[in-house]
């Protein structure tokens, strides 16, 4: 893989699973260079008293942001919960369009967890997200893991709890690498038991 290729970089996980901080240490020059795509920060210069009723126009400049770097030739990165499955339509025009898809997807254990974080953000003076969306946010995104799985060229999980463990990798030659079998099959039975 030539190192002038262009990337598209999924940055997936729920709320309160460190992002945004992965994004800041492992890609800090996409990051300078704005090729980083994320709701939460486009919520917070549209509304920064109260994100949450910027969410509206912030997906929309989520939206308008990825479709102009699918039409670029430069690399980014976008942050998503993997939620919904809107994405997979972009993900489709991205591989037309020659893009290298990697998807990174930091996992929590619990969903309590993910909450506590969120909380901590909060009283640092960051945004707060109900527990229900953050609750119906980590089930879906482990329920449409596996559908994403199948159109990207190449995959991580990491459990991010402490600092970031990776505990499986896939490369675009389908060959699988599980480094903590007993965490992936953690991973594995929390996509089985996803309550959505």
């Amino acid at each position: 893989m030539s190192t002038l290729e262009k990337r598209f970089t999924i940055l997936a996980g729920p709320n309160g699973s460190g992002k945004t901080t992965f994004v800041q240490n492992i890609f800090p020059d996409l990051l300078e260079q704005n090729h980083f795509i994320n709701a939460d920060i486009f919520a917070q210069k549209i509304n920064p008293d109260d994100v949450s009723k910027a969410a509206i126009p912030a997906g929309k400049k989520l939206i308008k942001e990825l479709d102009r770097f699918l039409d670029s030739d430069d690399s980014f990165i976008l942050e998503t919960t993997l939620s919904g499955q809107s994405l997979l339509t972009k993900i489709e025009i991205a591989k037309k369009r020659d893009f290298f898809i990697k998807l990174i997807f930091l996992w929590l254990l619990y969903v309590e967890l993910c909450d506590f974080r969120v909380k901590g953000r909060v009283a640092s003076g960051g945004h707060n997200i109900p527990f229900e969306d953050i609750r119906r946010r980590y089930h879906r995104g482990l329920h449409n893991f596996p559908e994403y799985l199948k159109f990207v060229d190449e995959c991580q999980i990491y459990l991010a709890e402490g600092f970031p463990k990776l505990i499986f990798h896939k490369k675009n030659d389908m060959s699988l690498e599980i480094l903590d079998q007993k965490l992936y099959d953690q991973f594995s039975l929390s996509i089985k038991n996803a309550d959505i």
